[in-house]
């Protein structure tokens, strides 16, 4: 089974820029950085694990807004079942680029037991 930053990887890798997994070493002028924050087991009624569940932050810096850009990585990542839970842009000085910040979630239900549909 692919783990969660492998497919985050491989769903955004052709892309006009590059990809870092916690933190990004370049003085691209755009570039994507991604962190898993929270995963955490999904249980059934029985209280055995049927999956994960992982919630995910990816970060576009760049020179200007990067719109194009955005709703591009938007689309990839539910193309590849990714759930969009907020997007927003702020000024980070620290870099001195606009941060378009997207908040993701997913569910990875692996259990023959759940016996329902999830995308």
């Amino acid at each position: 089974m692919i783990e969660v930053d492998e497919l985050i990887m491989e769903t955004l890798d052709d892309l006009p820029c590059r990809v870092f997994k916690y933190r990004a070493v370049t003085k691209d002028p755009t570039y994507i950085v991604f962190y898993i924050w929270n995963e955490h087991d999904i249980f059934y009624a029985d209280d055995d694990p049927i999956g994960t569940a992982s919630m995910i932050t990816v970060s576009i810096y760049s020179d200007d807004e990067a719109k194009p850009l955005v709703k591009l990585v938007k689309t990839k990542l539910r193309g590849a079942g990714f759930s969009i839970v907020s997007s927003h842009s702020v000024y980070n000085e620290e870099t001195d680029r606009i941060q378009n910040i997207i908040e993701i979630s997913c569910e990875d239900i692996n259990s023959p037991e759940a016996n329902f549909d999830h995308e």
